[in-house]
């Protein structure tokens, strides 16, 4: 038994008529409205990621250029005088109780640089 929409009134067809058309109007609201909400969400959220990065990336970029002033301070420290194992342990020792970013230092010498050089390289933790 087949549906015929011929066969039945004309309020019944435009009943229909005005259903489908109306199903399909409402249809392509939520399409749209779907489609333009989820695109600004996902700006939204790529923008928030976006500053988020940006922020974390400073924070460890200003930690970072404070430790690293260390080595530069540490380099002319040696430089300026004449090579002791003692001295420059103790030096080590200091930095790294002077500044909290810093966990650990190695020092390596050239072997031959000091007449109690010979391999030697300290490594000191906090």
């Amino acid at each position: 038994m087949k549906f015929k929409l011929k066969n039945q009134p004309l309020r019944i067809r435009l009943s229909i008529y005005i259903l489908m058309i109306a199903s399909g109007i409402l249809i392509s609201i939520y399409a749209t409205n779907y489609i333009i909400s989820r695109s600004i969400i996902l700006s939204g959220i790529e923008e928030d990621a976006r500053n988020i990065t940006e922020s974390k990336v400073n924070k460890m970029e200003t930690f970072l250029s404070n430790v690293e002033r260390v080595p530069i301070a540490l380099a002319a420290a040696i430089q300026s005088y004449q090579f002791d194992s003692v001295k420059t342990g103790k030096l080590i020792k200091d930095l790294i109780n002077m500044n909290p970013g810093v966990f650990g230092m190695c020092v390596a010498f050239e072997p031959g640089v000091g007449r109690d050089s010979s391999l030697f390289c300290p490594l000191l933790l906090s």
